[in-house]
């Protein structure tokens, strides 16, 4: 999966719908699924009050990455 991120100021219809205080900007996330073999099985687009936004991302460091950074 990838995500993109973009903080950008919301639009008329955005600041209505979320209910945005006046100046709120919005973060607009852009996620892709793949398949194993790189097929994409989702593209979603969320728009989320910034003030209202957290993420949370797990990276799994493979051992061979682990290996190439270790001096000899």
């Amino acid at each position: 999966m990838q995500e993109t991120l973009f903080a950008r100021i919301p639009t008329a219809d955005e600041v209505q719908l979320l209910q945005l205080a006046p100046g709120e900007w919005v973060v607009e996330l852009h996620r892709t699924t793949y398949t194993v073999d790189g097929a994409v099985v989702e593209f979603a687009i969320g728009v989320h009050a910034a003030t209202r936004f957290a993420g949370t991302y797990d990276f799994k460091v493979p051992d061979s990455a682990k290996a190439e950074g270790e001096s000899k």
